[in-house]
Formats: structure tokens, C-alpha cells, sequence
């Protein structure tokens, strides 16, 4: 999936830049330059601070310090791992909850701190880690990243359309019709082509989806794999009871980020 991302997002930036220069290979090296230099820094510690920065998350306290470390260290024993460095944030909702981020960050809410068991809190942490270890995290902000500079080339030839739409319409008299036609040409190339990438952002954003669910089940097997399954299916039936009245509309499943709660408690019961 990544791979085309990168190729139809790229050639929407490469027909830009082919604007301004005037030379296909030397277009081509620019384009690869961008999309590489600007993904690359998406990835890097300082593209990592400034998620970070934009989810408004926060260093923990002492206390809740010795509580992420403990359960970090237990997890890493048991999936038999070194032990890494991970940035551990905290984010003050009540919504208990946990997310990974970047290369190294695993975000907790206060509310999963103060509403889960040590053994529940260590299965959640396992499965961040999964997230981290499997490298989620990082095909889904470089195609986030890809994504954005597909969206804002895309902007710019409708703009660019849309305002030569207007001068030649503007330009456009009894003496020269050809105005006109060029006004009409330019306008329905703009409308299409935003039509056409919507419909394409759309595809991207479901496949995207599709597969951060699937991706779900791993990092709960990776849980498993870490003997910190039960706390996490114990977190799980918990939320199970929360969401029991939830939509299952297929429109609302396929914009789902997570899988149905009830899925990943029968995957884990498997697999435990």
C-alpha cells in the first residue's frame, strides 16, 4: 500500500514542480527530494516532538513515572526484549486509553493510570509496544505525510486551474471567443480534478483504515507472544461492556480506527 501512496502522491507533486522547472530528470530528482526530505523529517525525533507537541501530551510526574517504568520493565522481561529507551507521555483525559507514536513515544491517558489494574495497564502497554516493534507507527505517519503533500499539490493545480479559469474568462470578447473556451476548458479541469482526488483521498483513507485494523490484531497477539494477554483481554471486556450499544453500520466499521472490541477479545482468546 505504502508503495503506491508514494507513486500516485509523488506524481501529483512532480507535475508542480514540472511547472517551475524546466527539465523532466531534474523534476523527477526534486520530487524525490521533497517527498524523501519531508518524510524523512515526519520520522525523525523532531518530527516525533512535534506530534507530540500537537497532541498536547505531557511528561508524567514522580509518581506516575515509577508506575510506566515498573510496568515497561515487566513488559520487556516477558517478551524477552532489551531494554529500549521509549518516551513515556502522559495525556490528561479521562478516557482510558494509550497510543504509540513515532519510533519510540507510548502516550497513556490518566484515565487508563487511574482505572486499570497493574496487570491490565501492562497488557495495554504491550500492545503499544507492538505497535512500535512492528513498525505501524511509522508506515502510517510516512503515508500521512505523503498523503498531505499529494493533498496540497492537488490544491495548488486547482487553484492555479481555477484562477486561469477566471483571466481567461475575464479576457474573453466578441474578438476573441477563444477566451471563453479556454475559461470553460480550464474550469472543468479544475472541477474534475478535485472531484477525482477526493474520491481518491477517499480509497486512501478506507485502505489506510483497513489496514490499522489488521494491525490491531498484531500488536494484541504481540501482547500474547509477551504473556501480557490476559491483562490486556482483561482491559478489553471492560470496554466491551462500554461499547455494547455502539453503531456496527457498515459505513461507520469502515471508518473505523479499531477493530469491533468484541473481534479482538475472540482473536485473543485464540491465540492465548
Amino acid at each position: 500500500m505504502l508503495p503506491l501512496i508514494f507513486i500516485i502522491n509523488g506524481f501529483m507533486v512532480w507535475i508542480v514542480v514540472a511547472v517551475f522547472v524546466n527539465s523532466i530528470p531534474l523534476s523527477i530528482l526534486i520530487t524525490l527530494l521533497l517527498m524523501g526530505g519531508l518524510t524523512g523529517l515526519a520520522l525523525s525525533p523532531s518530527g516525533e516532538a512535534l506530534a507530540r507537541s500537537q497532541l498536547r501530551v505531557r511528561k508524567p510526574n514522580q509518581e506516575e513515572t515509577t508506575v510506566l517504568n515498573t510496568a515497561i520493565k515487566n513488559v520487556l522481561a516477558r517478551a524477552g526484549l532489551e531494554n529500549n529507551q521509549f518516551e513515556l507521555y502522559i495525556a490528561d483525559q479521562q478516557m482510558p486509553n494509550a497510543y504509540a507514536i513515532g519510533l519510540n513515544t507510548i502516550t497513556v491517558t490518566k484515565g487508563l493510570l487511574d482505572n486499570v489494574s497493574k496487570e491490565e495497564l501492562e497488557g495495554v502497554i504491550a500492545h503499544e509496544i507492538g505497535h512500535l516493534q512492528n513498525g505501524d507507527t511509522k508506515r502510517r505517519t510516512a503515508a500521512m505525510t505523503m498523503n498531505a503533500m499529494g493533498s496540497v499539490a492537488a490544491w495548488f493545480m486547482v487553484a492555479i486551474s481555477a484562477a486561469f479559469a477566471s483571466i481567461s474568462a475575464a479576457m474573453s470578447s466578441e474578438h476573441n471567443p477563444a477566451g471563453g473556451f479556454v475559461a470553460i476548458t480550464f474550469g472543468l479541469f479544475a472541477a474534475i480534478l478535485r472531484i477525482l482526488w477526493s474520491i481518491l483521498q477517499k480509497v486512501f483513507d478506507l485502505s489506510l483504515l483497513s489496514v490499522g485494523r489488521q494491525e490491531e490484531f498484531k500488536a494484541d497477539e504481540f501482547a500474547a507472544k509477551s504473556n501480557c494477554g490476559q491483562g490486556l483481554k482483561s482491559f478489553l471486556q471492560k470496554l466491551q461492556h462500554v461499547n455494547i450499544k455502539q453503531d456496527k453500520s457498515i459505513w461507520v466499521r469502515l471508518h473505523a480506527t479499531h477493530p469491533p472490541v468484541k473481534e479482538r477479545v475472540d482473536n485473543l482468546t485464540k491465540v492465548l
